[in-house]
């Protein structure tokens, strides 16, 4: 009678063990046709769209055009600066943002008041935004520039980009006919569609009259960037998963 028991109860066991095998081949096979189709059907879908996420797109500013009197001389012109931006998401972690941005301010010597207002576009910036480039400052001439850029290295997703500063040869004496420019406002935001948050307009004199004139158009570049946000600097067009970059056309 002993035998019999012990030979139901190997019988059992042997089924059990069998019912779970089968359930571990099957849950196995889930797995393996996941991955094959992750990883074959969708290969190509994916890689380009993690590709994707390493593809910073900048858009390019274009200098505006000259104001010349009738004889050739020059009453207002641009000037090469630089700007600084950061990408949020690869600049600090959110809980050591400000400590990060107080860091940054200092080197680029900004005003408190400069660096409460980029603190609030910081912590406004959500979602796509903290992967897109956020001015941090504009205009900085080029001898400015050089004696901090040393110390931009330290900093994860800065973007060092060129930019364009007005400048009036004459000063005072042709701002009644030239006029001068400013940051964009919102209400010029709202009528100037393809105008950019961050621009220049016209506010008074000729600079306002031949706006659309002067203006110009933006460019586009693509710059491929690591982990940490930093540009890894290839060849251009040598990877053909890079969108080509187009110049910006200066303003007439």
């Amino acid at each position: 009678m002993r035998i019999l028991k012990q030979s139901e109860e190997v019988k059992n066991t042997s089924r059990r063990s069998r019912t779970m095998l089968y359930i571990i081949i099957f849950s196995f096979l889930i797995l393996l046709s996941r991955l094959f189709y992750l990883q074959v059907v969708k290969g190509d879908e994916y890689f380009m769209r993690s590709r994707d996420n390493f593809i910073l797109k900048e858009k390019i500013f274009p200098a505006r055009g000259d104001i010349l009197t009738s004889d050739g001389k020059v009453l207002a012109s641009t000037d090469s600066s630089f700007k600084i931006s950061i990408v949020p998401v690869f600049f600090s972690p959110k809980d050591q943002m400000e400590e990060q941005i107080d860091r940054l301010c200092t080197v680029l010597d900004m005003n408190r008041e400069e660096k409460n207002l980029l603190m609030t576009k910081v912590n406004e910036c959500a979602g796509r935004c903290r992967y897109l480039p956020l001015l941090v400052k504009d205009e900085i001439p080029r001898k400015k520039f050089f004696r901090f850029s040393g110390y931009l290295t330290d900093f994860p997703g800065i973007i060092i980009s060129s930019s364009y500063k007005r400048v009036y040869p004459y000063g005072e004496h042709s701002a009644h006919i030239t006029g001068y420019v400013s940051k964009i406002n919102q209400t010029e935001l709202t009528a100037l569609e393809n105008y950019d948050p961050e621009d220049f307009t016209g506010k008074t004199g000729l600079e306002k009259s031949y706006e659309s004139v002067l203006h110009g158009s933006y460019g586009e570049a693509f710059h491929i960037i690591d982990h940490m946000g930093r540009k890894i600097e290839v060849p251009e067009n040598i990877d053909e998963t890079v969108p080509k970059s187009e110049p910006a056309i200066k303003g007439n």
